[in-house]
């Protein structure tokens, strides 16, 4: 499915915010047709412009200087706006291909004249991102949160409550006895990893384990195991709350072929360390999980939306278990504190364990957090004299020109490397970003 990404070249700040998006989406399945990716020197604006017919959806980036070029039909985003109202003409009243999204501004400064009655998406608040970012891609895919279920048949009111000759009682999960496993690892975890025992809510957390176990007693249902991605579906959910939302992508039967039960017992360690630890040190209403597989190695990232202090050192120090204990399997992980993501390699197979090992190791340099973050953020394409500004807003300190410049320039000298572009490209090679 052709997806066409509409919007208008405003600021810098607004055209670096749509290439993330684009990124993101593009990492997450979705083909785009996007000026940035596909326009080269010599390319035919036009015809660029007219991919729009050929696109099953067009994602429209509402902003305040989007609304006067689209509807003056001026420039590039007005010409496309003049192909998108054509077609929304046609279907005024059963609009499925194109999908508003207000960046900034309001209903009168952004959104066109045409689109003022349109369900939009609103992404002007940077903090619920990744949950209105999940909203977005479930309507480029056409999988709303809220489905109509299929119409049931009439209850039998004579027969004991039974459908179609079968006791509801049936219809229970056949999975809890994994369920009570998972429960009981949780609280595993959190003895393990907490320093201090409460024993009240030690005791409140084994009272809640028994009261489930006690309710599943009663269902009669045969019990059969899980497969390992609906473990890691349940272990990862168990933490949610009221207060907390979490949400995972990619996470199937296929990802987990001819994995060995030994490394299914680390990645269950290795998950819920991460969500413990993450806990203890976040106020996030909003988790996402992402699993990939790329030949011989899974890739996990966990990210959030929190508005704690991300980049406060106890949380790097917490994970260093964590990280040994994915190293210990030939694998790799990076902590982002910028971006509030943990990144998770996974190799399935001893021969892949061992190129990893043998491929030149972060470890054998000294790369502090502020490192990292700077040199992401390069990688970003966010420019150097605009790093400090963006480092304050996280509060990372030090967040001066001359500290980016003196550690930038230091970490070349270390590394034997002549510019930031060489720099940025070593960090990627190791694995580091």
């Amino acid at each position: 499915m052709k997806v066409f990404l509409h919007y208008s070249w405003d600021s810098e700040a607004h055209k670096e915010w749509v290439l993330e998006l684009a990124n993101r989406l593009t990492a997450d399945g979705v083909d785009l047709v996007f000026d940035r990716y596909d326009l080269q020197v010599g390319s035919n604006n036009l015809h660029f412009m007219e991919k729009i017919e050929a696109c099953q959806k067009v994602v429209l980036v509402m902003s305040k200087g989007y609304k006067p070029k689209v509807d003056s039909r001026t420039g590039g985003a007005g010409y496309e706006y003049q192909i998108i109202t054509s077609e929304i003409a046609v279907k005024m009243a059963s609009n499925t291909k194109c999908i508003p999204v207000l960046r900034n501004g309001d209903s009168h400064s952004s959104i066109p004249v045409l689109l003022q009655h349109f369900q939009y998406i609103d992404m002007r608040d940077d903090k619920k991102f990744e949950q209105l970012y999940l909203e977005l891609l479930r309507a480029i895919y056409g999988k709303p949160l809220v489905t109509r279920p299929e119409l049931g048949k009439k209850p039998s009111w004579d027969n004991n409550f039974t459908k179609d000759n079968k006791n509801i009682s049936d219809d229970k999960p056949k999975q809890a006895h994994d369920i009570i496993a998972n429960s009981l690892y949780r609280v595993l975890a959190e003895i393990e990893n907490d320093a201090e025992i409460d024993r009240e809510k030690l005791m409140q957390s084994f009272e809640t384990v028994y009261k489930k176990s006690k309710d599943m007693s009663r269902d009669s249902a045969v019990l059969t195991a899980p497969e390992f991605h609906e473990t890691i579906d349940m272990l990862l959910l168990s933490f949610q709350n009221d207060k907390l939302l979490i949400t995972i992508s990619g996470n199937d039967a296929s990802l987990w072929v001819s994995v060995a039960k030994q490394f299914e017992y680390e990645v269950k360690a290795i998950l819920n360390d991460v969500m413990v630890i993450m806990d203890q040190h976040g106020t996030s209403s909003h988790i996402h999980w992402r699993f990939e597989r790329m030949e011989d190695i899974i890739l996990v990232s966990y990210g959030n939306n929190s508005l704690g202090k991300t980049t406060d050192l106890s949380i790097v120090n917490s994970l260093k278990s964590t990280k040994q204990k994915v190293n210990s399997i030939g694998g790799k992980m990076d902590f982002s504190p910028v971006f509030n993501e943990i990144r998770i390699q996974l190799p399935l197979n001893t021969n892949n364990q061992n190129v990893n090992r043998s491929k030149i190791s972060e470890d054998n340099f000294e790369f502090s957090v502020f490192d990292i973050t700077i040199v992401e953020l390069l990688s970003k394409g966010v420019l150097q004299k605009d790093i400090p500004q963006i480092l304050h807003s996280k509060n990372i300190k030090p967040s001066t020109l001359s500290s980016v410049e003196k550690r930038l320039n230091s970490m070349r000298e270390k590394c034997s490397l002549k510019s930031n572009e060489e720099l940025v490209a070593f960090f990627k090679d190791i694995g580091i970003i």
